[in-house]
C-alpha cells in the first residue's frame, strides 16, 4: 500500500485527493500537514442538506481542520475550499465528508473528544486532546446535533455505555449514550437523571431494543429501573472506571484511618 492511500484510510478521508503531505517543525513541536483536495463530483455540496450548489467566490479559501494525532504528533488536513449558494441554506462552505459544518477538527476527532468526555473528566480531555477547554462543550454540542437524531446509529447495537458528564462550570450536565463495540457517541442530551434517559430509550424500536445484549453504568438505581423496565433481557453490569473510583475512594478511607489510628498510639506513647 502506497502512503497516500495508507494515509486515506488511517485518516478516513473519503472522497478526497491526497496531494502532497508534509513533516514540518511548528512553534518548537512536530507537525504533519496533509494538503487535500475534494474530488470533483463532491464538491459544492451544501453541507446541511447536501445539494448541489452554485459557486459563490471566485477565489478559494484555504482552510486547515485538526485530526487526530499520529502517535505524539499534531496531524491536519488542508484544503482550498469554496463558499456556494444553496437555494435552502443561503452562502455556506462546501461540504467536507471527514468534518461537521463550522468545525475546526475531523469528524474522527470529535467522536473520540466525545467518547473520552463521557469517561474521563473535562481536565483529562483537555490534556489527552491538547484543545481549549471551550472547544469540549462545542464539540460534544455538534456530535450531538449530527449523529444523536441518526436511527443508522442504532441499528444492530449490542452493547451500550451509558453516563453523565459535566461539561461546563456551575453544573451542566450531559447524559451520553456510547457503542462500546465501535467507541462511538451514539446518543446526547442536556441534562441528567431518570426521565433524560428515559428519552433515549424511548427514542429506540422494538426492534433495536431487542437486540442489546448489554449495558454498562455506573451505580445510579434510575439506570438499573429503567434497563429493568426497557431492557430486562439484558446483562447490567458497573463501568470499570466508576469501580475503580470507587475502590479509591475506600482505599483513602482506609488509609487515613490507619493514619489517625496510629498517630493516636503514637501521641499516648509519648
Amino acid at each position: 500500500m502506497k502512503t497516500k492511500e495508507f494515509i486515506k484510510k488511517v485518516m478516513n478521508l473519503e472522497k478526497t485527493k491526497i496531494k502532497d503531505v508534509r513533516i514540518e517543525e511548528k512553534n518548537g513541536e512536530i507537525v504533519v500537514t496533509i494538503d487535500t483536495e475534494l474530488h470533483k463530483k463532491s464538491r459544492l455540496k451544501c453541507p446541511y442538506c447536501g445539494k448541489k450548489c452554485w459557486r459563490n467566490r471566485a477565489k478559494p479559501v484555504h482552510k486547515s481542520w485538526r485530526g487526530l494525532d499520529l502517535g505524539t504528533i499534531r496531524c491536519f488536513i488542508e484544503m482550498d475550499y469554496y463558499y456556494c449558494e444553496c437555494p435552502i441554506h443561503g452562502v455556506v462552505m462546501e461540504a467536507v465528508p471527514w468534518a461537521y459544518p463550522k468545525s475546526g477538527f475531523l469528524k474522527t476527532f470529535e467522536h473520540q473528544v466525545a467518547y473520552n468526555t463521557a469517561f474521563s473528566t473535562a481536565k483529562l480531555v483537555i490534556e489527552n486532546f491538547r484543545i481549549h477547554q471551550d472547544s469540549v462543550g462545542r464539540i460534544c454540542k455538534r456530535v450531538f446535533d449530527n449523529l444523536g437524531k441518526k436511527e443508522s446509529n442504532f441499528e444492530k447495537l449490542k452493547k451500550i455505555g451509558i453516563d453523565e458528564t459535566s461539561y461546563k462550570k456551575g453544573h451542566k450536565y450531559l447524559t451520553v449514550v456510547v457503542n462500546l463495540e465501535t467507541n462511538q457517541v451514539i446518543w446526547l442530551a442536556d441534562g441528567h437523571g431518570k426521565e433524560v434517559l428515559r428519552k433515549f430509550f424511548n427514542f429506540l424500536t422494538r426492534k433495536q431494543l431487542s437486540s442489546i445484549e448489554l449495558v454498562t453504568a455506573d451505580g445510579a438505581r434510575y439506570i438499573s429501573e429503567l434497563v429493568t423496565e426497557y431492557l430486562p433481557h439484558a446483562e447490567r453490569c458497573i463501568d470499570t472506571f466508576h469501580v475503580i473510583g470507587w475502590a479509591n475512594e475506600k482505599l483513602d478511607e482506609v488509609r487515613r484511618r490507619l493514619v489517625n489510628e496510629t498517630f493516636e498510639k503514637d501521641s499516648k506513647k509519648n
